[in-house]
């Protein structure tokens, strides 16, 4: 298994909008552990399938295997992305340099300042300067209501869309039974199609549908 360490890194990474939706991550402060929130846990097939969109060999090896080689393959090619010498470093000092990196850049983007705050604190409004950004696009109306009530309308229209664009019959389901069918029928289709819950340039929700999370890993590491 992942050590804990890493996974948090994970988390992080995620939570900054670094890696792929797939599964997505909740972290709220510097000492809680990381919460998945996909509610499926990504299957054989979907692994491999990343895996060799990444040029790595999937045979003979196990999920956690191929887990683990996708996220060092990940950072490995952010880190040469934004230009991150690897020599000398760790997996989890390398991944913390790239999720700063990234970070960095997207607070400027919306025009964040980082001076006196932690990383998780930046990764935080920047999550919700992109959500907010979101909703814009979705024309969804935000005046006078709270970030968690806008980060649900933003993935209920998101998984509406997605539904739709995968061909799937929309009427009669609210976004939860839509979400579950994605998941259960389309994750190839959506994946290739880069959509909702697999768009990579899309924030990572805190909240994801009621009764769809679970704590990262089955066993305790």
């Amino acid at each position: 298994m992942i050590p804990k360490r890493i996974m948090l890194v994970v988390c992080t990474l995620l939570l900054g909008g670094l890696l792929s939706a797939s599964p997505t991550f909740a972290l709220s402060n510097e000492k809680e552990e990381c919460r998945c929130k996909e509610g499926h846990k990504p299957n054989e097939a979907m692994l491999k399938e990343r895996a060799k969109s990444l040029g790595i060999t999937t045979e003979g090896k196990s999920a956690d295997e191929l887990r683990k080689e996708i996220f060092k393959r990940r950072i490995y090619q952010e880190a040469k992305t934004y230009h991150i010498s690897a020599a000398n470093k760790s997996l989890e000092e390398l991944a913390k340099e790239v999720h700063e990196k990234r970070l960095a850049q997207l607070a400027a983007k919306y025009g964040i300042t980082a001076k006196g705050k932690t990383r998780f604190e930046l990764a935080n409004e920047v999550r919700k300067a992109q959500m907010m950004d979101l909703a814009k696009q979705l024309h969804i109306e935000t005046a006078d209501k709270d970030f968690k009530t806008v980060s649900k309308e933003v993935r209920d229209a998101l998984t509406i869309q997605s539904a739709k664009k995968l061909g799937i019959d929309v009427k009669g389901k609210d976004s939860k039974a839509l979400f579950e069918e994605i998941m259960e029928n389309h994750v190839q289709q959506a994946q290739k199609l880069h959509i909702y819950p697999f768009a990579e340039d899309q924030p990572h929700f805190f909240q994801e549908h009621r009764g769809h999370h679970r704590h990262c890993g089955s066993k305790k590491e």
